[in-house]
């Protein structure tokens, strides 16, 4: 059958399931706007105050709902003022089509009135853009424009269409839209050096922090409240942050004895223990066993925290405390830590006037202790 241009741009939304369209009327898409009124109760029409209020109004339509979001606006400023609404979808990959008008095909080029080369201004910012130059290229331009747009990476397509298209008359022939397949292709190797990038970026990032965290430390200026601190209310927080790793590890990890309060700062003494049985998690395997343990001592309040690992072996325990050590058995092997963490809870307990130790437990196994002056008279 024959149909004007714009018939044919009425017909093929509809066949593309457009049931809402976002623009803001002018002198170039005047013949659209009279083919859209005529086809109002196929096609709704939501008039804006601007033309980039439509151009959002569009890209949320899309956003909520998964469709493409449609926007019409007429030549020259009207399709300039698209482009910040274009250049959303684009950066939050969001499938639009944004139809402009234009002045007569044998004016394009010659500075006419309202006359702004939007293709070439939004080549930057869409995944393709079209000028259509014959009416019989328009249904199947459009067809692609709402392919691409939804196609991998979804995105703005933008189709500029002269005034002199839209009433030119050639055949139209309806078709079906195109089922658009979304295949992800990739192989395991792709998947493991992936998953390789983001350990080492997280471990990175760890170890930033806590070389961070250890120039504070050792510099002084780690600036930390002191208060009264009951040791078990910490080792508590700790052992509810650490029992999903230990359940899924099938080892236990518990908490025993009461230790006297101490002077100091909560969140820097729970990353005491809490680095402690971090280090310890990874050397008991399943069926293992770490505990944390509190107890008084004369003026002192004594945390220990105990596995039935490997034990340090013939390692000087002193050494652990140094950055980034390293030895050669299997207490010693990368485990994914920073090589820091052991170092950080030596200058945290120092910096609580404390002191702490590291050596083989009788049984088998690491143990470390850290002793704090307690405090026993009320803090105000």
């Amino acid at each position: 059958m024959k149909l004007t241009g714009s018939q044919i741009f009425v017909e093929v939304l509809v066949e593309q399931g457009v049931d809402t369209l976002f623009g803001y009327p002018g002198g170039a898409v005047l013949n659209l706007y009279d083919e859209l009124y005529k086809n109002s109760d196929r096609i709704r029409h939501v008039l804006t105050a601007h033309e980039q209020g439509a151009s959002h109004a569009a890209d949320g339509y899309a956003r909520a709902t998964g469709r493409t979001g449609v926007v019409l606006a007429t030549s020259g400023p009207g399709a300039t003022n698209l482009v910040t609404g274009i250049a959303t979808a684009y950066m939050d990959s969001v499938p639009m089509v944004a139809f402009t008008g234009n002045v007569a095909t044998t004016l394009l080029g010659k500075d006419s009135f309202q006359e702004a080369y939007i293709e070439g201004i939004t080549m930057p910012i869409t995944k393709h853009n079209y000028t259509v130059r014959r009416v019989e290229d328009l249904a199947d331009t459009m067809r692609a424009a709402f392919r691409i747009a939804q196609s991998g990476r979804k995105g703005p397509v933008l189709v500029d269409i002269p005034k002199d298209i839209t009433a030119a008359s050639c055949e139209f022939t309806p078709k079906a839209p195109e089922l658009i397949r979304t295949v992800t292709y990739y192989n395991e190797e792709d998947v493991k050096e992936a998953a390789r990038l983001i350990n080492e970026s997280e471990r990175l990032t760890r170890l930033s922090n806590d070389l961070l965290t250890l120039q504070h430390i050792e510099e002084g200026t780690d600036q930390v409240i002191m208060k009264r601190v009951n040791l078990h209310d910490v080792a508590e927080r700790v052992a509810d942050a650490m029992n999903p790793i230990f359940e899924e590890n099938g080892a236990e990890l518990k908490i025993e004895g009461e230790a006297p309060d101490v002077l100091g700062n909560p969140d820097r003494l729970q990353q005491v223990i809490y680095n402690l049985v971090a280090n310890a998690s990874r050397f008991v395997g399943k069926g293992g066993h770490v505990t944390i343990r509190l107890a008084g001592l004369a003026d002192k309040s004594v945390i220990s925290v105990i596995d039935d690992g490997p034990g340090f072996g013939d390692i000087d325990p002193k050494l652990l405390f140094t950055r980034f050590y390293r030895g050669d058995n299997s207490r010693a092997r990368n485990t994914g830590g920073t090589g820091l963490g052991l170092s950080i809870v030596k200058g945290i307990v120092e910096g609580h006037d404390g002191t702490i130790e590291a050596f083989n437990a009788a049984g088998g196994g690491a143990c470390f202790v850290v002793s704090l002056p307690s405090v026993h008279e009320h803090i105000h």
